[in-house]
């Protein structure tokens, strides 16, 4: 919940955003609910996009001795605006 209300706060629209992702942030800005508002992106199947796997890699050097707290920290941080099994991965 913090990770999504951070994502929203610091969110720039004039930074090439895709149309969903500004929609989802600016919603939860608004005060909706993250996990309602991603997985209903894209005909309910949330979006498959690669704005996760952008923000992903400080992750990796983070938990660098810890690949498994690396994966499960990259599937936590993709999940408020990924909800697709494919955008998740």
């Amino acid at each position: 919940d913090a990770l999504a209300r951070s994502f929203a706060r610091h969110h720039d629209f004039d930074r090439g955003y895709g149309p969903g992702a500004n929609r989802l942030l600016r919603l939860v800005r608004e005060g909706g609910d993250w996990r309602e508002l991603s997985t209903g992106l894209f005909r309910g199947q949330g979006s498959w996009g690669n704005g996760a796997a952008m923000r992903v890699a400080p992750l990796g050097a983070w938990y660098a001795d810890d690949p498994r707290e690396a994966a499960r920290q990259a599937v936590l941080s993709a999940r408020p605006t990924h909800q697709h099994p494919e955008g998740i991965a």
